[in-house]
């Protein structure tokens, strides 16, 4: 019972900073390794219990997602075509190759966070492309082993849609990462036995988190939100490094 309850607090710890910023990692990752399982059955015991929070956050944040279909058109065929091929790396290629990576990831997603780009009309079409290539490159590694990439995406599409509130952005995101959970869980669900145990207690605690999150996102100043989101990621990025080198 200790440890269902346990699950659940995580769950829930893990769904707000997901949600409300892509922080899910600084909860999820050191609690289930903590707790006994490997980094790849972290990752899909992570993809299965979120995929609650994905669903119960999406519907609070149907206010922020008004008005943005040619957006959600735009993003979500790159976060499937990225997630699908990143689902069946993660098989295929050893996690440490990315794990060394991440830390500098994090800290690139915290100045970007900070110091967004600057664009003129000249530079606008040319940055645009590029956060599209961004966004795919990055839904290959969500889907692939996922660590701090809710903090990425978020990243990337502050960078790609300044002109939408960081609520809106956020939302864009989550909508991203539920897509992302969904295509991993198919993949995963053929190739490992699922340790039910962790993911039906972290489930509970995560649609829990995915309806406070996005209300949270929704009620604190843009800048605040981004400043936190930077403070995460450079913590994530410490935890990580300390942990793969």
């Amino acid at each position: 019972m200790l440890f269902f309850l346990v699950l659940i607090i995580v769950g829930i710890l893990a769904g707000i900073t997901s949600t409300a910023a892509g922080l899910a990692s600084l909860v999820s990752y050191p609690a289930l390794t903590a707790l006994g399982l490997s980094p790849i059955m972290a990752n899909v015991t992570n993809t299965f219990g979120s995929i609650t929070s994905s669903f119960s956050s999406l519907a609070v944040s149907l206010p922020e997602l008004k008005g943005h279909s040619p957006k959600l058109k735009a993003i979500l065929p790159i976060t499937f075509i990225g997630a699908v091929l990143g689902s069946f790396l993660l098989f295929m290629i050893p996690s440490e190759i990315f794990q060394k990576l991440v830390p500098f990831f994090m800290l690139l997603a915290a100045y970007m966070m900070l110091h967004p780009t600057k664009k003129t009309q000249k530079t606008a079409s040319k940055s645009k492309s590029s956060s599209f290539i961004g966004l795919f490159l990055i839904s290959i590694y969500m889907g692939y082993f996922g660590a701090g990439s809710g903090i990425l995406i978020l990243a990337c599409l502050l960078n790609l849609y300044p002109q939408s509130s960081f609520a809106e952005n956020n939302a864009l995101k989550n909508a991203a990462g539920g897509l992302t959970n969904l295509i991993s869980m198919v993949i995963y669900a053929y190739k490992v036995t699922i340790p039910w145990n962790y993911v039906i207690p972290m489930a509970l605690g995560f649609f829990v988190g995915g309806l406070l999150g996005p209300i949270i996102a929704r009620q604190i100043p843009a800048l605040i939100m981004k400043r936190i989101v930077a403070l995460g990621a450079v913590i994530l990025a410490i935890v990580l490094f300390v942990r793969y080198y």
